[in-house]
Formats: C-alpha cells, sequence, structure tokens
C-alpha cells in the first residue's frame, strides 16, 4: 500500500480536467458494437476504461491507439464465448452482461477488490426471464451467462443502480423486435441515463422516454463516427473543493468542461456556489477562486452520488451543518462510503453523524490538526482527503494514495502542477 502526505497549499495555474469516464465508457462500447471504424478523441486512460477496452477485445471489437485517438473496429463475428475480467469497474461489469447476452456470446465475468460485492439481483430477477441462463456460486462474482437474449417488457428497479438501465439500453436496440423497460421505483441518477441515450444517438441508434421507462425499437444497428469525449464533472469536483480552500489570489482555472454538459454532476457548480465558492467562465475556461467563507447546505445524493465524498468533505471546512439525503447506494460502492466518510474524516477532526441513508457533517472554519486516514482502496476517498487536507495545519497522511489510477491516474502529478503539497 502507498501513502502520501498531503499538506497544505496555495493552488494556482491552468489545469486540463480528464476526460469523462462515463461517457467514455460508452462511447467504448458504442463504437465497438457498431460495423466499421470509429475514432475516439480525448479519451484518458484508467483502470476501469482499460477493463471497458478489454473486454470489448474479447467480445471481438479490434481496438488499438493512433496518437491520440482511440480507434475501434467494431464487432463483425462475435465470439462463442469470452473470459471478461471488469477489474472494479461497476459499469464494465453491468453494462456489459446485457451486450454479451444480446451478442448470444456464453461469457464468464469477474472482478477485484468489492465488485463481487456489488448486487447483480435486478439482473438475476430478470434476465432468466429473456432466454438467459445465469450461474454463479454464494457471492456474485464469478458469474457465467449463456443464451440469447430475447426481447420484450423489463420490468426494473430504479432505485439500485441507472447501471442496470444503461447496460439494457445499450442491449436491447440490436435484438430483432422492440422492447420496453418498465421502471418499477422512481429512477435515481438519471443524467447517468441521460448519457447513455445521447451516445447511442450520436452512434445512431435510439431509445424513446415514456411515462413508465422507455421504449426500444428492436432492429437497430450502431454506426462508426467520430466522437469527442467531454472532460469529467464528476474529477473536476475535487480540484474546484481544493481551488475553494485553498487558491491562491489570482485562482485556478480548469479547461476542458462544457457548460452545456449533460453530466449529472454538472451539479458540482451549483452545491459550491450555494456555499459560497466564487465560480465564473471566461470564454471556455472555468475559474475557480478561494472562498472568504463557506456555509453548509442540505445535498440530495440521489442524483449525484459520487460527488458526496468531495461534498462532505468540504462541508467539514463550512460553517454550520451540512445534511446529506438519500446516499444509501453510496455503502455499495467501491467502499461502503457512508461508513469511510464518517469513520476516516473523523480521525483528522471532522464531527459526522452517519444515518442509514446519509450523513449530518458538523463544519469548522477552524483549520483541523491532520492526521492519518485510510482511502480503503477508494479513489474517490483518496481525493477527497487530498482536498480536506487544504483545511489543516499539518496534513493529512493518505493511505492507499494509488487508488486514484482506478480513475484519474495522473491526479498527483496534476496536483503538484497545480502548487499542490505532498510527500
Amino acid at each position: 500500500m502507498e501513502s502520501k502526505k498531503v499538506l497544505p497549499s496555495v493552488l494556482s495555474g491552468l489545469l486540463r480536467i480528464p476526460a469523462s469516464k462515463s461517457i467514455a465508457h460508452r462511447a467504448v462500447i458504442c463504437a465497438s458494437l457498431a460495423a466499421g471504424t470509429s475514432r475516439l478523441r480525448g479519451i484518458d486512460l484508467s483502470q476501469d476504461i482499460e477493463a471497458t477496452i478489454e473486454a470489448m477485445r474479447q467480445l471481438g471489437a479490434r481496438i488499438h491507439w493512433e496518437g491520440n485517438e482511440l480507434v475501434v473496429q467494431g464487432i463483425t463475428c462475435a465470439e462463442a464465448s469470452a473470459d471478461l475480467f471488469c477489474g472494479e469497474s461497476g459499469s464494465t461489469l453491468r453494462f456489459l452482461i446485457p451486450v454479451a447476452a444480446a451478442l448470444g456470446i456464453s461469457a464468464r465475468f469477474a472482478g477485484a477488490g468489492r465488485l463481487g460485492e456489488r448486487p447483480l439481483s435486478v439482473y438475476e430477477d430478470t434476465l432468466p426471464q429473456h432466454g438467459i441462463l445465469w450461474r454463479r456460486e454464494e457471492s456474485w462474482l464469478p458469474l457465467s451467462i449463456e443464451g440469447q437474449l430475447q426481447p420484450g417488457r423489463f420490468l426494473i428497479r430504479g432505485d439500485v443502480s441507472s447501471q442496470f438501465i444503461t447496460g439494457l439500453l445499450l442491449a436491447l436496440p440490436m435484438l430483432a423486435e422492440d422492447s420496453e423497460i418498465i421502471l418499477t421505483t422512481p429512477l435515481e441518477s438519471e443524467p447517468y441515463v441521460t448519457l447513455t441515450l445521447s451516445a447511442m444517438d450520436a452512434f445512431g441508434v435510439h431509445a424513446e422516454r415514456t411515462e413508465q421507462g422507455y421504449r426500444i425499437p428492436g432492429g437497430q444497428r450502431y454506426q462508426p463516427v467520430e466522437y469527442e469525449v467531454e472532460a469529467d464533472y464528476s474529477q473536476a469536483a475535487f480540484m474546484l473543493a481544493a481551488g475553494a480552500l485553498a487558491a491562491s489570489p489570482a485562482g485556478m482555472r480548469l479547461k476542458g468542461l462544457r457548460k452545456d454538459s449533460l453530466q449529472g454532476d454538472r451539479v458540482i457548480l451549483q452545491i459550491l456556489s450555494r456555499m459560497g465558492v466564487p465560480l465564473e467562465w471566461q470564454g471556455e475556461t472555468l475559474w475557480v477562486h478561494r472562498a472568504e467563507s463557506l456555509r453548509n447546505i442540505e445535498v440530495d445524493a440521489s442524483q449525484c452520488p459520487d460527488l458526496i465524498p468531495v461534498v462532505a468533505a468540504i462541508g467539514c471546512c463550512a460553517e454550520g451543518q451540512m445534511v446529506i439525503r438519500n446516499a444509501a447506494r453510496l455503502r455499495l460502492k467501491e467502499s461502503d462510503r457512508l461508513r469511510a466518510i464518517h469513520q476516516e474524516y473523523e480521525k483528522i477532526g471532522a464531527r459526522i453523524t452517519e444515518s442509514e441513508d446519509g450523513l449530518l457533517v458538523e463544519g469548522s472554519p477552524a483549520s483541523y490538526i491532520g492526521g492519518t486516514a485510510e482511502s480503503e482502496n477508494d479513489h474517490r476517498m483518496a481525493m477527497s482527503l487530498a482536498v480536506l487536507a487544504q483545511h489543516t495545519r499539518e496534513g493529512i497522511q493518505v493511505l492507499g494514495s494509488e487508488s486514484v489510477s482506478k480513475s484519474w491516474p495522473t491526479f498527483w502529478t496534476d496536483l503538484a502542477q497545480m502548487g499542490g503539497n505532498y510527500e
């Protein structure tokens, strides 16, 4: 296990934010399902994206780099069987189970870390009713599927993970007849489904929203295109929060983000603005300035669960109480994030009350002394602790600092480029 002692610093300069991991997953899959050659620009490699690329290769796509472009030659003849290692990527696993089923591939899925603990019950309850033989042991992984996915009506819970809806949306257009997804509960993280529909549209495949869910015409074919992946608001949130605590008088500048992005985590701009963080656009560059004072707010996590570790971190540095609600799904991430936030931030001196589906954060405008905390092999926890370190006097020893490789391998060097200080 690696560790880094992150010290308070003064941050300034211009940083390009990495490409959206969520959009990159979808673009690689859509391009791999298209009959022809697609060129994808702007993709930044991380462990999760590498897992999706390698899985699509195993399913029959040919993928290679030409300079900064990822060239994808789509599947022309699907493999009869495939072993798909998904690493710790929930997106790779949940997106590709129905995709492999739609292609009629007998697939065995395996993973690492806590991936085998993240539930697949939505598929287990549904896919066997549509022609898929489902085999697993006591844990969720390894999992084997066989058979040809059949079209029809899919009754799906919307409050477990939007990744299940995305997986079906990606797969069902390839079937011969029409299908329908019926949501049996309200849909959480709906912006991620919007990203899926947008990516599908770009590759010539369509689905439509209905009152009950989605209607997916069958007999569609993905088309090869040239596609550029925009920067990631989920990642930008860490630098924005760090800038709010430690930006120089000149401020920090972030580039690559789209003002009109469909990413749900774009809501970080609203959250930080409500807390008192000065943000401004100058052309296509987003500026963040140090906040003279921060005030805590109530945050609904139902549509932006990935933001909660960093939002809770900056909440520890604000005045008043931050209430985070509708966050139960955070217990099923790379770590039990509600427990991890409570346990690890309190090691630094923060006062946090944990409930079944949320957190109550008692903010402190006065700096904490610092200390040692664990990332729990969770990339978002490691980066959030780096943010919290800016509000300490002696810094934070972040154990498991290498976990950032899951989504942002260059995080530490990028932080240093902006003036971040660590040992």
